[in-house]
């Protein structure tokens, strides 16, 4: 019953309105299989009947799945269903939405394993839940492990959905507004020096590859000395 949650965060619902923009949502997973649906990664609103948003899902029967919500349409969650689940294996799953096309793409293991027609209305409420679903992530718990999830502000060609599977992102550039990374509030060591607040924090690198900060952002008034 274990999940990761982040309150709702319009960068992982990008779009205006009912209409959702071109995303891609992507994680490595490895089930333990159940005979109840499991969520890999949820962020939606299920408002019976208007459904918003995106999840992933060890389906009920085994299969992977990428389910979309288009708001107040007719049949208002979508579903692409992939390859059966290999359990105990790594497998990597990525939904793209190419929203100037209408078009979602499910690829499993770097392979588009079904493409359908329909737009995405995004989630404008609810957390983003990983190992969890349901709205609240109080529902569809994952039985296995997950890693390396990331969330696309754009929608990956299947070369880049391939070069993320094979390479942890390092074969090709990514540009800054197409990958989103959640940071930690913790600033570790806080002190007051000189009638200034000052911390002190630490920025890991647990990958294979090395790690390249272009650009930290800070509040009006605050200045970064590093």
């Amino acid at each position: 019953n274990g999940r990761i949650q982040h309150p709702w965060n319009a960068a992982f619902n990008p779009g205006t309105g009912g209409a959702a923009d071109s995303f891609t949502v992507i994680a490595w997973a490895r089930t333990a299989g159940s005979s109840d649906y499991q969520s890999v990664v949820t962020s939606r609103q299920d408002q019976a009947p208007d459904s918003t948003g995106y999840i992933l899902y060890d389906g009920s029967e085994g299969g992977w799945e990428a389910w979309t919500g288009n708001g107040p349409g007719p049949e208002n969650w979508q579903v692409l269903t992939g390859s059966p689940e290999a359990r105990g294996e790594w497998e990597h799953l990525a939904l793209v939405y190419e929203a100037a096309r209408q078009q979602k793409t499910f690829f499993v293991n770097g392979f588009s394993v079904g493409t359908q027609d329909g737009p995405v209305a995004p989630n404008r409420v609810q957390p983003l839940n990983l190992g969890a679903g349901g709205d609240l992530g109080d529902a569809f718990f994952f039985n296995g492990s997950l890693d390396d999830v990331a969330i696309f502000a754009g929608a990956l060609n299947p070369d880049e959905v391939l070069q993320v599977m094979t390479g942890e992102f390092a074969p090709f550039e990514v540009p800054a507004t197409r990958l989103l990374v959640v940071a930690p509030t913790d600033l570790g060591e806080v002190a007051i020096a000189d009638r200034a607040v000052r911390a002190r924090f630490t920025i890991g690198n647990a990958g294979n590859f090395p790690l390249t900060i272009r650009s930290l952002g800070t509040p009006a008034g605050v200045t970064l000395d590093w």
